[in-house]
């Protein structure tokens, strides 16, 4: 059975993310576009993952737990893990690397934690549009060091990439792909490429997607089964619009 998959989709917690972007409404769009997995890569946070798994469960769709980091040298990093607790145990990590600066909804946007039923939990108290303190060779290292698979975000967008703000992808990086927006042939030849949503509205979710086929042999339909076909070269890029 082919299986689709966007692994690139903010919630409401991204600052520059859709108030729309909520467990419910992402999970909905997620099913209306036949994505059998999803992943929640906010910028900076993990915070709103537990709201969509629960919510997504109900629908059938696998959630994948991620984030995007945006490293020292602003370039942004995709992380994927295998489940929600190695997720929450590498943030705990990760987050001393963040500088805390208190967040003004009025200018910067508001950043919301919401529960599977799109309550409210809180407004997270820091900005989350910022860089870590980390390098982007740091990045990748401490996902790896949590199990978790490295991607390098839009790498054909003139912004926030590794290629627009270093020029190039350092051949030394242990990145495990490159996710593209338009150009799916851009560094074919060295790297496994993914194309994904980064959805921020929510008509974005699953405009663009992978897809593979898939057995249903693997308990775990979420990480592990993304893993595998990454691991043998099984995945099809689909850039839509």
């Amino acid at each position: 059975m082919r299986h689709k998959a966007d692994l690139h989709i903010h919630t409401c917690l991204s600052p520059c993310a859709d108030w729309y972007m909520s467990p419910v409404q992402i999970s909905k769009m997620a099913q209306f576009m036949r994505l059998d997995i999803i992943a929640v890569t906010d910028h900076n946070a993990i915070h709103n993952i537990k709201g969509v798994m629960d919510a997504a469960d109900l629908l059938d769709v696998e959630v994948i737990p991620g984030i995007e980091i945006q490293t020292r040298e602003e370039t942004h990093i995709l992380g994927y893990f295998e489940n929600l607790e190695t997720c929450e145990n590498f943030y705990k990590e990760f987050e001393k690397s963040l500088p805390k600066i208190k967040n003004d909804p009025e200018k910067m946007g508001k950043e919301v934690v919401v529960d599977m039923y799109d309550d409210v939990l809180y407004e997270y108290e820091y900005f989350l549009g910022v860089s870590s303190e980390l390098s982007v060779d740091e990045v990748v290292n401490l996902i790896h060091d949590f199990g978790g698979l490295a991607f390098a975000s839009h790498i054909d967008r003139p912004n926030f990439s590794i290629v627009s703000q270093l020029g190039f992808i350092p051949p030394d990086l242990k990145i495990d792909g490159v996710e593209v927006v338009k150009n799916v042939d851009l560094y074919k030849e060295k790297y496994k490429i993914i194309c994904c949503s980064d959805a921020h509205y929510i008509d974005e979710v699953g405009r663009r997607y992978i897809s593979f086929e898939f057995d249903g042999s693997i308990e775990n339909k979420g990480f592990e089964v993304f893993k595998k076909v990454l691991g043998e070269n099984m995945i099809e890029c689909h850039k839509g619009g």
